[in-house]
């Protein structure tokens, strides 16, 4: 069970009439369908450590507030306090809510300042004369941060306040910011403790990036888990005994195959979910260097640099994927990406720092293909969905290039594009996740043969921050830049 607390003084109520009652009980169901699990609504007053443990409560929304912090009696938020203190139960704060946090952690609320002499009011009838946010606005996010994923770089918000906190609790990181407001987004380092000073909460058809917001909280907080959607029985992806033999694997191969990490049951939910949408797709006509460059007119036409190869699949980009699919699901699993790190020997890992990249579905019916190319990234995270009647083969060759010491491997390429290098292949089937290091292995799909469309899903991440794809290689596989 989980719990929304209504941190509203019965002031406000008289007020407001029985409209804030019903959107506080739809914000219950809400919370509720987004944890998969039933939502207590509870005043502040009767929300205590008792009533936690008595309910098994997973974790603690804590809505905002009209009225102003100084007609509360704080002895009756006393037992909130305590539980946010004690710092154990995952807490978010709706605008209010991450105020109350901050104080109930030594630092008070403040107003946002009276409007300038002179200057207009652009909210009259709201908090006149005051500073103030309202109505649904973009925020800027900062930083790198798994409450991150999936918003792109300026989500839309509700707003309603003309307070906000003048500095965070010791612990604390910034994530998003307005200029009126530089504190828009906090979550605690350590502790599962983590605010908007926004309200995600009220999220509609037009800006959905409120339910993202808190599916990503449930997600970073351990209330809801992806291992449901991994087989962790028979890849224990935080035993550091198979996070060894996986590296050892992945070292010594240029690739690991996770064989049926994830279940069939999955796979048929996403392929059911993905292969309708084949119309959607961006299929790619033109041709590329193996660079995913723009070619060098300082050097001739057959110059490897400059030779082209075809690449014809077609794919929907992460923007195009849906919020509550399992692909992001997966995509953000902290055990996931933990073992990620562990395999790859790298301290995190990043999305890319463009809106189409991270998250790929690919499209291969008969005939098409992905043509060779290296990677922009260190490596690459795949999920085969559907294997075709034949073709579809990945094939690579191994250490190409060492991008790292500036050396291009001319000589490999035009070999391999002349037919006459071996290349090795990596077989897997619908259900294994495969890590491969492609940056400086050369590799490609070979067309896919017979009425069974190949779906392969990318899932692209980084070992640094800020790393996005050329525009020209955006232009070929995307058909945009954004």
């Amino acid at each position: 069970m989980i719990l929304y607390v209504d941190n509203e003084h019965a002031s406000t109520y008289e007020r407001a009439g029985d409209w804030l009652l019903a959107a506080r009980t739809r914000i219950t169901y809400r919370l509720g369908d987004l944890a998969g699990d039933v939502c207590l609504l509870a005043r502040y007053g009767d929300v205590d450590p008792g009533l936690i443990d008595q309910h098994g409560i997973r974790a603690v929304f804590i809505s905002g507030h009209g009225a102003p912090p100084e007609v509360y009696d704080e002895h009756e938020r006393e037992g909130l306090r305590e539980i946010i203190r004690r710092g154990d139960l995952p807490v978010f704060g709706f605008c209010g809510g991450l105020q109350f946090i901050a104080d109930a952690l030594g630092v008070a609320p403040v107003r946002m300042g009276r409007l300038p002499g002179g200057a207009a009011d652009p909210h009259p009838d709201y908090e006149p004369g005051w500073i103030t946010e309202l109505g649904y606005e973009p925020v800027r996010l900062v930083g790198d941060h798994p409450l991150h994923d999936g918003l792109g770089a300026t989500p839309v918000f509700r707003h309603a306040h003309s307070y906000h906190l003048p500095t965070l609790p010791d612990g604390f990181v910034r994530l998003a910011e307005t200029d009126p407001c530089p504190i828009q987004l906090a979550a605690h380092e350590e502790r599962p403790l983590a605010g908007a000073q926004f309200h995600p909460e009220y999220w509609t058809t037009d800006n959905p990036d409120g339910e993202r917001l808190i599916h990503n909280f449930l997600r970073w907080a351990g209330v809801i888990f992806v291992t449901a959607m991994l087989d962790t029985d028979r890849h224990p992806l935080t035993d550091v005994a198979y996070q060894t033999s996986c590296r050892e694997r992945l070292d010594a191969d240029g690739a690991l195959v996770l064989n049926g990490l994830v279940p069939a049951s999955i796979i048929d939910e996403i392929v059911a979910e993905a292969a309708p949408r084949i119309g959607e797709a961006f299929f790619a006509d033109s041709t590329h260097n193996v660079y995913l460059t723009d070619p060098d007119p300082c050097l001739a036409d057959d110059h490897a640099f400059n030779r082209q190869v075809l690449s014809s699949k077609g794919l929907i980009a992460d923007d195009q994927v849906p919020h509550d699919s399992p692909l992001r699901t997966i995509y953000a699993d902290p055990e996931l990406r933990g073992f990620l790190c562990a395999v790859l020997g790298i301290e995190s890992i990043h999305a890319y720092d463009d809106p189409l990249s991270s998250i790929n579905v690919h499209f291969a019916p008969h005939g098409r293909e992905l043509g060779w190319h290296f990677d922009n990234s260190s490596f690459a995270v795949t999920l085969l969905l559907q294997a075709p009647q034949a073709g579809g083969i990945f094939e690579y060759v191994p250490a190409a290039r060492a991008s790292g010491r500036g050396e291009q491997g001319y000589e490999t390429v035009d070999a391999v594009l002349d037919g006459i290098h071996p290349v090795e292949t990596l077989t897997f089937a619908p259900g294994d996740l495969v890590l491969f290091r492609g940056r400086d292995a050369l590799h490609r799909v070979t067309p896919t043969i017979g009425d069974v469309t190949r779906l392969l899903v990318v899932f692209a991440f980084n070992d640094e921050p800020g790393v996005r794809l050329s525009d020209s290689a955006l232009a070929t596989f995307y058909g945009r830049h954004a």
